[in-house]
C-alpha cells in the first residue's frame, strides 16, 4: 500500500485535524460507537483527496472500515457521518473517565494517567484523557521484540495478522492467537479502568498480570512474582537491558478474593476505602 495517493497527499494525518474529527465524530466509530477507529477519508476517498480536510474525514472501527464499499456504501458513511453514533444514542462503547484516575492492574494501583509500562524511553503503555474522554496509547510486541498491535489515541494499527483486537461495551481484549490473551481491561467505574489481564513482552523481558498476582520475568527468569498489593504513586513499570523495574511502591496485605470481587464489580470507593487510600 503506497504512502501517498496520485496526488502526493501522504496517508498520515495530521493529529490537530484528527482531534477535530475525533471531536466532530464523539470519539467512536460513527455506526457502532467503538471507541477504537480507523480515520477514513469519505469526501472525496482518499485516492482523490488534495488535502486532509476534517469535514470529510469520518471515524470507523476496524471491522466497518472494512465493510466500506461493500456491505457498507458510500452513502451509509455519509448518512452515519451526518448523524454519527455517539452524538446521537448512549455512547455506551465509549470510556468516560473522571479524575482522579486509578488504573488497577492486577495486584498494582497506579494514581492517574501517564506511562504505565516504559521500554527504554518510549511509553508502551500511556493513557491520556481527552475531554473526559480515555485514550489508550499502547504497543505489543511478540516475542522477538517486533511490534504487533498498535493503538495511538483509540486508533488500532494491526502490524501482524496473528493478533485480534475485540471492543465490547467498556471491555477490550487483545489476543495473540486463539488461546492466548495478552490483554484484558475494562472501565469499572468512571475514574477506574481495570487491567485484569496483561501479558507483555519485549525481547528477554516480560509483565504479566492476573487478578491475584503479578510477576516481572527478565533473562534470567522470574524476577518478581508477587501476590500482595502495590500501590504506585507515579513511574510504572520501567523496561530496560536489564529487565522490568517498578517505581514508587508501596506494599499492603488484603485480602486477594476480597480485591477480586470489589474490582469486577466496580466498588472502586469502597475498596480504595479498605486499601486506606482514602
Amino acid at each position: 500500500m503506497s504512502e501517498h495517493n496520485r496526488h502526493g497527499l501522504p496517508r498520515s494525518i495530521p493529529e490537530p485535524r484528527k482531534r477535530l474529527v475525533r471531536q466532530r465524530c464523539g470519539f467512536g466509530c460513527v455506526v457502532c460507537g467503538s471507541a477504537v477507529i480507523q480515520y477514513h477519508h469519505f469526501s472525496p476517498a482518499f485516492s482523490e483527496a488534495k488535502d486532509h480536510d476534517p469535514e470529510g474525514i469520518t471515524l470507523l472501527c476496524g471491522t466497518h472500515h472494512q465493510e466500506v464499499g461493500n456491505w457498507l456504501s458510500d452513502q451509509d458513511v455519509i448518512k452515519h457521518n451526518a448523524a454519527p453514533y455517539c452524538q446521537s444514542k448512549d455512547a455506551h462503547r465509549l470510556v468516560r473517565v473522571q479524575a482522579p484516575l486509578y488504573v488497577i492492574a492486577g495486584t498494582a494501583i497506579f494514581f492517574g494517567t501517564g506511562d504505565l509500562i516504559t521500554v527504554g524511553s518510549e511509553p508502551a503503555l500511556k493513557i491520556v484523557v481527552e475531554e473526559g474522554r480515555l485514550l489508550l496509547n499502547a504497543t505489543f510486541f511478540d516475542d522477538a521484540g517486533r511490534p504487533t498491535i498498535k493503538i495511538v489515541d483509540n486508533e488500532l494499527s494491526i502490524c501482524r495478522d496473528t493478533w485480534d483486537a475485540q471492543f465490547v461495551g467498556k471491555q477490550a481484549i487483545v489476543r495473540e492467537s486463539a488461546g492466548r490473551i495478552s490483554l484484558r481491561f475494562s472501565v469499572i467505574a468512571p475514574n477506574c479502568i481495570y487491567f485484569e489481564h496483561l501479558d507483555f513482552a519485549f525481547g528477554t523481558s516480560r509483565v504479566v498480570f492476573r487478578p491475584d498476582r503479578f510477576e516481572l520475568w527478565n533473562r534470567n527468569g522470574l524476577a518478581v512474582g508477587n501476590s500482595n498489593f502495590v500501590l504506585c504513586s507515579g513511574g510504572g513499570i520501567f523496561i530496560d537491558e536489564s529487565g522490568p523495574k517498578l517505581r514508587n511502591l508501596r506494599f499492603l496485605t488484603y485480602s486477594s478474593d476480597r480485591f477480586v470481587e470489589l474490582a469486577k464489580t466496580g466498588q472502586v470507593q469502597l475498596l480504595l476505602s479498605e486499601l486506606g487510600m482514602h
